[in-house]
């Protein structure tokens, strides 16, 4: 696998619309086979054409120097310049030397790289100085390179050089080297850094998922997608109007967060650095001690992240927050560069796992018709008034996970009160969200006890087979809730199994209050967009539950498919962060 090249500043050349399209492109042949730029390399050495997807760059690049002396899978040469193509680091970097490397040697003292550009571009103030090329194939020193940002509405992105700026506008800007020893000199490197890991992780999540699109207007700092809206003020990262499409709801009406330090190194994650980043149905914000990430779907699933600091939510108006401990595991942070390829812990930074683990602390927030969560990682918590306060401990990153789980959105004042007395009392240790609004489909599963392992292991037509285990044999409740267009509700029944056995209703109390280590039970509650089922499981070792429209026929149990794993298009339980960073994750139980 190619090593990543990290110049200093990751960058974020984001396709919001075309995503998809330039991750397609990637695969079909060319001089830059297997990456997503493309060029047409001419007889006299240059470049035409040249794209970033179906972005078009530049119109051509003109060089007046020699090809390096090197090979390499991912390098390829004209009569004037190397070309580098990254396979993974999403970059494309050229090289021209002073002195040819065939004999007899020929030799230039002054060599230039000229870009006629297809985009507007700026000089850019991001850390030259603190450039670091690392594993570049160039091996140029980082020292003093000029970065240039090119803007168009799709697509941010730079272009830099190690040379010297013979000439510049909007569209024209040329590179140039001088010395009066052309051979052995360090050949001028210019070219186009399209993101990073983190970019691509996310354009991956997007393309597997179809979350409705985010649409994000950086003038005015409004967010609007199908689910959820909210408005960001880039300048201090404040959030206002964070508002629930579906129940025309406020759900706060400032969110903000201050820390101090640095969460993520700037050579690691510069691209996160006071930037907005959205792909598909994803919104990170990041100023380098905080980070956000906002998912457009209905589970409305929102992840904080402050270092050494506070983040702070205030409630919209007719919404109470009520703060209780769970058994569950803090978790403590340290942030490493993305490409350390811990992929485990790069899907929880986004919440594309969608699997969210409760910390010792998690706060219930009420209304008419509306239920939510904040689950609390390392940080203490204070609620004066409606205001909602969350300090990491000394020196840590704070990490608030918000989720609106599904299900829990149309219970009457008196069924929401006691759902809410059994998660504060520990009497429910998961809670799994199988909601299918506006042609997607968002499973949320929502562990408030560490002990116990829930999950998803297959869904089939009118049934879904779940998978539960735990470190404790103590019995536990688990609450469901599935969305009547994944099985149907029409005639109100449905029909719940415990390793193939079928087993009994009860009333709501007498589920949650049941203290049985032999007998499963389960209640039903019957809503416009699907069913919540509370199911008592009486012990444990490792069980299968299959939850289905109709009855399954007992001939020596459950098939083999409700057993078969499946990975679906979006498990959710409470952990997660963000960023370009990967999250090494220390338990503190």
């Amino acid at each position: 696998m190619l090593k990543q090249l990290a110049i200093g500043i990751v960058i974020s050349m984001l396709m919001l619309g075309t995503a998809s399209i330039a991750l397609a492109d990637s695969n079909s042949s060319d001089n830059g086979s297997g990456n997503i730029f493309k060029y047409t390399p001419q007889a006299n050495g240059n470049l035409s054409g040249v794209t970033y997807g179906s972005t078009l760059l530049a119109h051509s690049v003109n060089a007046t120097g020699y090809p390096l002396s090197m090979t390499g899978t991912t390098t390829t040469k004209t009569i004037t310049m190397t070309i580098f193509n990254g396979m993974e680091s999403g970059s494309l970097l050229l090289a021209t030397g002073h002195a040819s490397g065939i004999s007899p040697v020929s030799t230039r003292a002054n060599v230039s790289l000229s870009f006629n550009l297809a985009l507007n571009a700026s000089l850019s103030e991001m850390g030259i100085d603190s450039l670091d090329i690392g594993d570049n194939p160039y091996s140029i020193s980082a020292s003093n390179w000029v970065v240039y940002q090119l803007e168009t509405p799709n697509l941010t992105g730079y272009l830099v050089s190690n040379g010297k700026v013979a000439t510049s506008s909007n569209n024209n800007i040329t590179f140039y080297s001088n010395t009066s020893a052309p051979m052995g000199a360090t050949p001028l490197v210019a070219g186009f850094i399209s993101r990073g890991n983190a970019e691509t992780l996310l354009e991956k999540y997007s393309l597997e998922h179809h979350e409705d699109k985010f649409v994000y207007n950086s003038t005015t700092g409004n967010v609007t997608g199908s689910f959820l809206t909210f408005v960001l003020n880039k300048t201090n990262g404040n959030i206002t109007n964070f508002t629930s499409v579906l129940s025309s709801r406020e759900i706060f009406s400032n969110i903000n967060a201050s820390g101090n330090g640095t969460l993520v190194p700037r050579n690691d994650l510069s691209a996160f650095r006071a930037s907005v980043i959205t792909v598909g149905g994803i919104f990170v914000y990041s100023n380098g001690s905080k980070m956000y990430a906002i998912h457009n779907n209905p589970t409305l699933q929102s992840n904080f992240l402050v270092y050494n600091g506070t983040v702070s939510f205030t409630l919209g108006n007719g919404l109470t927050a009520t703060n209780f401990t769970t058994p569950g595991n803090d978790e403590q942070y340290n942030a490493t560069m993305l490409g350390s390829n811990m992929t485990y812990d790069e899907n929880n930074s986004f919440g594309l796992n969608h699997e969210f683990q409760a910390g010792h602390n998690t706060i219930a927030i009420s209304g008419a018709n509306f239920s939510a969560f904040l689950l609390v990682s390392n940080a203490n918590t204070t609620i004066s008034g409606n205001t909602l306060t969350f300090t990491s401990l000394h020196n840590s990153i704070a990490k608030v996970s918000f989720l609106a789980p599904p299900g829990l959105q149309e219970l009457n004042n008196t069924l929401q009160n006691r759902l809410h007395y059994a998660i504060s009392n520990g009497k429910i240790a998961s809670e799994i969200s199988i909601s299918y609004v506006n042609s997607t489909i968002s499973n949320l599963t929502m562990n408030l006890n560490a002990s116990v392992n829930f999950s998803i292991s297959s869904m089939n037509a009118g049934k879904v087979s779940f998978r539960i285990a735990s470190l404790e044999h103590n019995g536990a409740n688990l609450a469901i809730f599935i969305s009547n267009k994944v099985i149907s509700n029409n005639s109100n029944n449905v029909y719940v199994y415990l390793d193939g056995t079928q087993i009994s209703s009860s009333s709501f109390n007498g589920v949650i209050n049941s203290t049985s280590d032999v007998n499963a039970y389960y209640t039903a509650v019957h809503e416009s967009t699907g069913v919540l089922l509370i199911v008592h499981i009486p012990h444990f070792s490792n069980h299968t539950l299959v939850v289905s429209s109709a009855q399954i026929p007992q001939t020596g149990g459950l098939s083999s498919n409700d057993y078969v794993y499946v990975a679906i298009g979006g498990v959710v339980a409470a952990i997660a962060a963000i960023g370009a960073l990967s999250i090494v994750k220390k338990r503190r139980k």
